[in-house]
Order: structure tokens, then C-alpha cells, then sequence
């Protein structure tokens, strides 16, 4: 699904439960009037839920239609009993995420534009000179274009398949997480999403192991994933949760703080959803920036590139008269 039909179909079924309509028949109830891949994700978790699985196990099962990322928001949110929570963060983020993509996209219309008259631009030497062909030119032309729709492609694709592998590899989360800017971005939501997720199971009075497997996975992040696994193995020793995660590395100083002090005066909650919201509206600036700073680097680059090359072209040719009238 796209990011706004997700982002839809999380809010309302966010709003139908804080309503107080059962889960199941809030499901019933969008997927009479859904179409398409989120007509395919209600009915899927419907036949599971009928069929007599639990919530967590029903959206498990539409691995295939949804990301680990929200399953995992999910399924911390039921074991908490917060799941109209769960899912509004859900629908925040796929929320902010549209916007994100449809800006990006509208100010990219025009440096797009400009790479796209400079193929043509380049090939009509090729129809007006003095053994000028126009299907030659065509083609450089469409060969032109084609070129930049098949690396704009294979981007998309590159960037895809990495957010999806940085998911369950620590590996490339690492690569992702000290990446310029958007490294900051991803840590920021990670964060967000598990002081957010762990506060739910604090409410719950879940236990700190099941806290802490939950909340890493509702971050979407491996990174945060395996530092909770060895956190986890501390307070087994007999240690507390911030002797846990401190030594990691995987969460930044004022998380690290929040259960050093939070335990010890059993604020814990009160330091989360601070922290949840800090880290989150930081994220959102973040990503502000970043549409609104992406296209003008592209367009800055673009402009660079096309004056680049026909200043390069003016001279070699320059050059090339210049030798030949020396010949003559």
C-alpha cells in the first residue's frame, strides 16, 4: 500500500476502536468498503481473526501486504492493551511520510524538467548540422531520457531494498543510521517509536523482558533490536534496564538517562512520552528539512552537470576548429 492509504486505514480503525467497536468488527466494518491492497490486508486479518487467531497473529499473517515496522507497533500495542494508541502512531508516521514523498515530488517536477529539455537540447546538433539526421537525434534523444528514468529507477530500487534489509540486519541499519542527515532522521523515529511502545507495556505492567523485545521491534530497527537482546541478558544478571542499554551504544545519552533516573523515582512513564514526543517532533523537522532541501540539491546539481557539460563541449569543439584552421 501507499504510504497514504496506510496511513488512512490506521487512523480509522484508530478512531473505531477509541470509539469502543471491537477490533473484529472494526475490521468488518473498513473492509466492506475497502478497495484494492487495503481491501486485501482488512480481509486477510479478518479470515485470521475468524479463523480464531489473536490480533498480534492475524496482522502477523499479512507479512507479505505490511512491514515489519507496524506489525511490530501492532503487536506491542495489543500485548498492552493500547491498541487504538498503536495504531495512531502508526497512521502519524505513514501520515508524515505522504507528505513527505508528495512535496518532494512536486518540487522535483521542475529539475526534472530542465534534465529532460537538456537530452533534448544535447541531440539537435545531431538533426541541424551539416550531415544532420532528425531519427539520429531522436533516438540520442529517447536514449537520453531513457538512461535518466532507468537510474532514477534503480535508486528507488537500491533505496528500497536497503530500508527493508537495515530492518533485520544490523549491518546495514548501521550503514543507514551514519548516513549523513538521513542517519539522524532514522534514529530519531526509531526512538520515538520505542519510548512510545515501552511506555504502553509500562502502563500494561508487562515484564522488562517482554518490554524490551516488543518495543525493539516496534522501532523498525535492527540496531535497537540486538541491543535490546543483550540488554535484556543484563537485567537477567540482576541489573537494571539503563545498565542494560547504556553500554550498547544504540540509544543516545537522554534515553539511557530517562531509565537511570525513571527507575529509580518511578517516573519511567512520564520520562518515555516526553521522550517520545521529543524525539518524534524532532524527526518531523528533520524531515521538513529534507523535502524541502532534497529537490534544491538535485536542481543545484542538475544545473551544474548540463553547464558542466556544454561548457566542456563549447571549448572542445572550440579547440577542434582551432587545430583544424592551424592544419589548413
Amino acid at each position: 500500500m501507499q504510504y497514504r492509504e496506510k496511513a488512512r486505514m490506521f487512523r480509522d480503525l484508530a478512531q473505531l476502536i477509541r470509539s469502543g467497536v471491537p477490533f473484529p468488527k472494526a475490521i468488518d466494518t473498513l473492509a466492506r468498503h475497502a478497495g484494492g491492497s487495503q481491501a486485501a490486508v482488512l480481509r486477510g486479518i479478518r479470515s485470521r481473526l475468524k479463523s480464531g487467531d489473536r490480533v498480534t497473529e492475524a496482522v502477523e499473517a499479512q507479512s507479505g501486504r505490511l512491514d515489519t515496522l507496524e506489525i511490530g507497533i501492532i503487536a506491542a500495542a495489543d500485548t498492552s492493551g493500547t491498541l487504538d494508541q498503536g495504531l495512531t502512531l502508526c497512521a502519524e508516521y505513514y501520515e508524515s511520510l505522504a507528505i513527505a514523498r508528495r512535496d518532494i515530488r512536486g518540487r522535483l517536477a521542475y529539475p526534472l524538467f530542465i534534465l529532460h529539455f537538456a537530452a533534448l537540447t544535447a541531440a539537435l546538433p545531431l538533426a541541424f548540422g551539416e550531415k544532420g539526421d532528425v531519427a539520429v537525434a531522436l533516438r540520442t534523444a529517447a536514449f537520453g531520457i531513457g538512461f535518466i528514468w532507468l537510474l532514477i529507477g534503480l535508486i528507488i530500487a537500491a533505496s528500497k531494498m536497503l530500508i527493508a534489509a537495515a530492518r533485520g540486519s544490523s549491518f546495514f541499519d548501521s550503514i543507514l543510521r551514519n548516513l549523513p542527515v538521513i542517519g539522524t532522521l532514522r534514529r530519531g523515529f526509531a526512538m520515538s517509536r520505542f519510548c512510545a511502545a515501552y511506555n504502553m507495556q509500562l502502563d500494561a505492567g508487562i515484564n522488562v523482558y517482554s518490554s524490551l523485545a516488543a518495543s525493539a521491534r516496534a522501532s523498525g530497527s535492527a540496531v535497537v533490536s540486538d541491543a535490546a537482546t543483550k540488554a535484556a541478558r543484563v537485567v537477567a544478571d540482576g541489573l537494571s534496564v539503563a545498565d542494560g542499554i547504556a553500554p550498547t551504544g544504540a540509544f543516545p545519552e537522554p534515553v539511557v538517562r530517562a531509565f537511570l533516573i525513571g527507575e529509580q523515582t518511578g517516573r519511567l512513564d512520564q520520562e518515555l512520552a516526553r521522550l517520545a514526543a521529543e524525539y518524534r517532533e524532532n524527526a518531523l523537522r528533520r524531515l521538513a528539512t529534507i523535502t524541502e532541501w532534497f529537490p534544491r540539491i538535485v536542481y543545484i546539481g542538475i544545473v551544474l552537470y548540463i553547464g558542466w557539460t556544454f561548457v566542456v563541449r563549447f571549448y572542445l569543439d572550440y579547440f577542434r576548429m582551432l587545430n583544424d584552421v592551424m592544419k589548413g
